[in-house]
């Protein structure tokens, strides 16, 4: 029996997969060095902004800076007793990837680091990192079975 799809269709969608998932690794993994840095003074820090986040309460925080114009947002799941410990009035220092001030009604979610006297009390942690590897690897061994199956002229070209 011969399968409909062809080999060339899978490559093709597998290497895109594949790429697409390391340029996400590759954007993801950023030193402090290669980010934006605003050393501030904190004038909101809670669970919630607005209607955020919609799910998850305990484990998202929502930090403000005084000459920093948007809302951070943290995903703190195992941090969150460490942002907890700060306080309105802190100095801290953030980095982060700048976002469009007109987009996501003014919250800047991708904040990496955020420290106090050189302390890290939040990191933004790279589950990202573990789900696309898995993606990578799941995609491989389609591409592989696809090729077996070629191979074995299951799979037109």
């Amino acid at each position: 029996m011969i399968i409909s799809i062809k080999f060339r269709v899978i490559i093709v969608v597998c290497v895109a997969i594949i790429l697409g998932s390391l340029y996400y690794i590759s954007e993801n993994s950023k030193n402090k060095k290669d980010l934006k840095q605003t050393t501030g003074v904190i004038v909101y820090l809670n669970k919630t902004f607005l209607n955020y986040p919609s799910t998850n309460k305990e484990k998202y925080r929502y930090l403000s800076i005084a000459n920093y114009p948007l809302m951070f947002e943290m995903y703190a799941d195992n941090q969150a007793f460490l942002i907890d410990k700060l306080k309105t009035g802190d100095v801290v220092t953030v980095y982060y990837n700048e976002v469009n001030e007109n987009s996501n009604n003014g919250i800047n979610s991708s904040l990496y680091f955020l420290e106090k006297d050189s302390k890290i009390y939040f990191k933004n942690t790279e589950t990202y990192k573990t789900v696309c590897i898995v993606i990578i690897i799941i995609t491989s061994f389609i591409g592989l079975i696809s090729f077996i199956l070629f191979k074995r002229g299951k799979l037109e070209l």
